[in-house]
């Protein structure tokens, strides 16, 4: 009988990992897909607005919140677990939650007296939406602490299941009992009310499990800290993970701040169908991120070369199956939504382009924060973090919603740019799919 590789059984585990993370998070994003149609027809443009304008905000406070410990967790955790630190391993966990305890309840309390402050110039229902809102913050920054810790355990599958099927689940439930059950009339508060209920289910589900996945040594383990590492790492893996979310959600802000809430909802709309695209990607850098970091330790290059390339393969030649058929039926899946909602079919066709481009240059920022290049990559988003602000608000000013997208687009790709030039001077890896040049010259 032949025996397999150790290189071959790390690419069968990494392929296998990764079509049971695609398959978990095409399954999510199906209910979120599920969710969104049925928050937009029930809410209408202005309504589904003001729930995707506080919506962006709670993610990039809850990333705030969670002190970047979603991301620095996945090293650190799966290090301690592989040197049998068991002591630190039980540190980590507990300085994270108490600093992310600390941060959610700073937040909270002004976001909340903001808002007060500030009520009588506010629209009703987006005040109440916002008060709501910010119980998300707590919730979110310890269900992504729950998974990261399952994800860097081993358990992939459950790492997701919480977020992306927990979640999204229970919310379209929730809203098809009240809406066809209890013939009630929703606005976007209450939409938020059960999201703030279903992402708690999700959290009770993500403590559970992780604490079933802690190894029995850790028990008895003495607590050990070594919260200066921890503080250094974590601290620019923040500003990535906040800066990586407002990027993301640059459009939906900056509207908002226009006072344009009909077309924050039609922009959200557009761009939460252009996301589609990446859902192969996001589902494949579940796997690469440890992947990455275990051949850098190992001082793997051509390795690593390889697998950037065979990822953003996958992933590209599905982003552009997905982008193909929302491109050719966008006038037809926005309608679903109600028929204001066709305006966004210039926005989708824009968003698609950039996602497109995103797609073909590959996970950069992960392979950045994995060999311990978390700084660059926080700087990096702050640049391009602040073009896409300026170009957003520039555009939008200008041409309103398509500006927005073609600001998202053209962001996107100096963001990716920068990436690919760090990646190839301080790894020697040409990025994603053009890392392929290399193989071809030396065929």
């Amino acid at each position: 009988m032949t025996e397999v590789s150790g290189a071959e059984q790390s690419k069968q585990r990494f392929i296998f990992g990764s079509a049971i993370a695609l398959l978990i998070y095409a399954t999510g994003i199906g209910l979120a897909f599920c969710s969104q149609l049925l928050i937009a027809r029930i809410l209408g443009p202005a309504s589904f607005g003001i729930y995707t304008y506080v919506f962006a905000w709670m993610s990039v406070l809850a990333y705030c919140a969670n002190l970047g410990f979603k991301v620095s967790m996945l090293r650190f955790v799966s290090r301690y677990e592989a040197q049998k630190a068991w002591g630190l391993l039980r540190g980590i966990i507990r300085y994270a939650e108490r600093r992310i305890g600390l941060a959610c309840i700073l937040i909270v309390l002004i976001g909340a007296l903001g808002v007060l402050f500030r009520k009588e110039t506010l629209l009703p229902e987006l005040s109440r939406t916002f008060l709501v809102g910010f119980l998300l913050v707590p919730v979110w920054a310890y269900l992504w602490l729950r998974c990261s810790v399952a994800r860097a355990l081993g358990a992939v599958a459950f790492a997701l299941m919480p977020e992306r099927i927990v979640r999204d689940g229970v919310l379209l439930a929730s809203i098809m009992l009240a809406v066809f059950v209890f013939d009630m009339m929703l606005d976007a508060s209450n939409v938020m009310s059960a999201m703030v209920a279903s992402s708690l289910l999700g959290l009770l589900m993500a403590t559970v499990g992780a604490r079933r996945l802690m190894p029995q040594e850790i028990a008895s383990a003495r607590i050990e800290f070594d919260a200066d590492a921890w503080r250094q790492t974590a601290l620019p893996l923040l500003l990535v993970g906040a800066l990586e979310v407002l990027f993301s959600r640059t459009g939906v802000i900056v509207l908002g701040w226009f006072d344009a809430i009909k077309d924050v909802g039609i922009f959200g709309l557009a761009f939460n169908l252009a996301l589609l695209a990446l859902i192969p990607r996001t589902a494949i850098d579940t796997l690469m991120a440890p992947a990455i970091s275990r051949l850098h330790a190992q001082d793997q290059p051509e390795q690593m070369q390889k697998l950037m390339i065979q990822a953003a393969a996958g992933s590209l030649l599905a982003a552009g199956c997905i982008s193909l058929f929302l491109w050719i039926a966008a006038e037809y899946i926005l309608s679903w939504f109600g028929p204001e909602y066709v305006a966004g079919r210039g926005v989708l066709m824009v968003l698609l382009v950039g996602q497109l481009v995103f797609a073909s240059f590959g996970s950069q920022l992960n392979v950045l924060a994995m060999t311990g290049h978390e700084r660059t990559c926080a700087l990096i988003l702050v640049f391009s973090t602040a073009v896409n602000i300026a170009l957003t608000t520039l555009l939008v000013g200008q041409f309103g919603l398509i500006g927005a997208a073609w600001a998202m687009a053209i962001s996107q790709f100096v963001f990716c740019c920068t990436l690919a030039v760090n990646v190839w001077r301080r790894l020697n890896l040409l990025p994603g799919m053009y890392g392929m040049l290399r193989y071809l010259r030396t065929a």
